[in-house]
């Protein structure tokens, strides 16, 4: 009797160990960064860069690869959507409303960013659309 529950006191401990072994092999820490929602001004969206390329020169705008489209932003905001709305409006500038997603790092830039916008309104716009290419 003593035999058997030796073994079996010996096998759950090798099986502790090996499972503790499992967990911690296969248990590796998966960062996620967070993503945020902000607005992007867009003004075109073409099948060819070339296309894309002359209007964002015409406005000092970007030009975003996505979805087999190359999209157009002249900004991109946050809280300040109304002024910047405001701001094309008055240029006669016709643009799209769109919601994009951002990370944790150009979304807590963007916010420190904004604070300019009331200030000099295009030097910041173009500061954000700088760290917005370098981000992604």
């Amino acid at each position: 009797m003593k035999k058997i529950i030796v073994c079996l006191l010996f096998s759950a401990s090798i099986g502790i160990l090996l499972g503790l072994y499992s967990f911690k092999l296969f248990n590796k820490d998966i960062s996620v960064a967070s993503v945020n929602n902000v607005y992007a001004i867009q003004v075109g969206a073409f099948d060819e860069i070339s296309n894309a390329n002359k209007l964002a020169s015409k406005y000092g705008a970007i030009v975003i690869s996505d979805s087999n489209k190359y999209r157009v932003y002249v900004a991109i905001v946050s809280d300040k959507l109304n002024k910047i709305e405001k701001y094309f409006d008055d240029l006669g500038i016709p643009y799209y409303v769109r919601s994009i997603n951002v990370s944790n790092n150009f979304y807590n830039y963007l916010k420190e960013y904004e604070k300019n916008i009331d200030n000099d309104i295009e030097n910041t716009i173009k500061d954000i659309l700088k760290k917005y290419m370098e981000e992604i």
